[in-house]
């Protein structure tokens, strides 16, 4: 028992640096928001940093804090995918539905384990069904942008090789009319 809460303790301490390295790379938050970036790098470090305070026996101090990490990580996920399906991203709707079908039972398991209000009975169950939600949903919007990617990349290769083409026949025109204009010389 006492490795079992010692574990769970420790993916509380580290859900929400997994949230946000999944959000910085599903997001592309070094590249849309850089500023944000820096400080979802430092939210990390902190995430990290916290798991030390269980082998010290000292999760009673970072856990309620880490609790709300959980929910604020959460939230901004939602808060960015909702920013890239306004951008017209097409995985975004997958991120979209995915934080926020993990973002309430989330929110509602700090709640519990607050003592703010009663239900424990089933938040084990809808926690479970919302992270294998979020973990279809969020892949499914991985796809999506993966194949976006690829037919961008596909688009790209057919103009470059039309370019190529296009060049090509360009260098055997101007061939042609040099050599037209040195036969008639």
């Amino acid at each position: 028992p006492m490795l079992a809460d010692a574990l769970h303790e420790v993916s509380i301490c580290l859900y929400p640096a997994v949230v946000l390295l999944f959000m910085r790379q599903a997001l592309r938050t070094p590249v849309v928001h850089a500023r944000l970036d820096a400080w979802l790098t430092w939210g990390v470090l902190a995430s990290v940093v916290s798991t030390l305070c269980v082998p010290l026996g000292q999760f009673r101090l970072v856990g309620p804090l880490m609790q709300l990490a959980i929910v604020l990580s959460t939230a901004l996920f939602a808060w960015l995918s909702w920013r890239s399906l306004r951008a017209g991203r097409s995985g975004a709707r997958g991120f979209l539905a995915g934080s926020l079908g993990l973002l309430l039972p989330t929110l509602w398991a700090v709640l519990v384990a607050q003592g703010l209000v009663d239900g424990a009975a089933w938040i084990e169950a809808s926690l479970v069904v919302a992270v294998l939600s979020f973990c279809v949903l969020a892949n499914m919007g991985l796809l999506l942008d993966f194949k976006s990617v690829y037919d961008e990349r596909l688009c790209a290769a057919a103009d470059a090789r039309l370019n190529r083409s296009l060049a090509d026949q360009e260098r055997r025109l101007r061939d042609e009319q040099a050599r037209f204009f040195a036969w008639v010389a």
